[in-house]
């Protein structure tokens, strides 16, 4: 599966160097730096930093599948044949290493990474209103307006129907120029990079930098150019 690789960068844990490209690289080396200490095992899965997530998420464990049923978006299979979840946004996926060294009492300081890539963790910040939208009828808790999106994307591809043959599919009837929301890879038709892509679990590419108010909106265009009715969508 591909990953959206950038300039190499050097981290280092308990000591050890590794070059790395693109964030959620760092998560797998971390695991297996686990591993090698003999911390991280099958005995110790599955292995969850998420604990605000309405829906608990895994980030290690012996199958790439999340404690919903569904399974790892990015599934990267360690030396120890367990298996690591490399999905996230760009923040969470920087966080989720050093969440995961405090989960087996590793020291804050084993993980040192490149200031362009150190971001603050929120992992004790109040936890979020968890919130409930209906999709054709199926409830769902979301905690960001753009979880909705994702999901309805999701729904879509698991149909069948968001295919690489579709996009881009744009949303330029409500924002100026000629953005998309969903394509095969992260870029506009201007050339212009996404602001934040998340990658779907049949590799397209969403643009998930959209403003609160008007997610909701896009997310029923989305349908819409799918043949669905906009009122598929129920949002409390």
């Amino acid at each position: 599966m591909r990953t959206n690789e950038g300039p190499v960068r050097t981290l280092t844990i308990g000591g050890e160097r590794h070059e790395y490209s693109a964030a959620n690289q760092v998560i797998v080396i971390t695991a297996e730096w686990l591993v090698r200490q003999g911390k991280l095992t099958a005995e110790s899965c599955p292995v969850a930093v998420t604990p605000h997530h309405p829906r608990q998420r895994y980030v290690v464990n012996t199958t790439p599948v999340h404690s919903s049923g569904k399974p790892f978006v990015i599934a990267r299979q360690l030396s120890n044949d367990l298996w690591v979840e490399a999905n996230s946004s760009k923040q969470e996926i920087l966080q989720y290493p050093h969440r995961l060294l405090k989960r087996f009492e590793c020291p804050c300081d084993t993980l040192v990474l490149p200031e362009e890539d150190t971001v603050p963790d929120a992992l004790n910040q109040k936890p979020p209103t968890v919130r409930t939208f209906h999709l054709d009828g199926e409830a769902h808790e979301y905690t960001n307006e753009i979880e909705v999106l994702k999901v309805t994307a999701e729904w879509l591809v698991h149909r069948g129907e968001l295919t690489a043959e579709k996009c881009p599919v744009s949303v330029s009837r409500f924002q100026k120029g000629h953005r998309y929301l969903v394509h095969t890879r992260p870029v506009h038709s201007e050339g212009q990079p996404f602001g934040t892509e998340h990658r779907l679990s049949n590799e397209l590419i969403l643009e998930a930098n959209q403003d609160s108010g008007a997610v909701i909106k896009f997310t029923r265009l989305l349908l819409e150019q799918f043949g669905h009715s906009g009122t598929l969508l129920v949002v409390e």
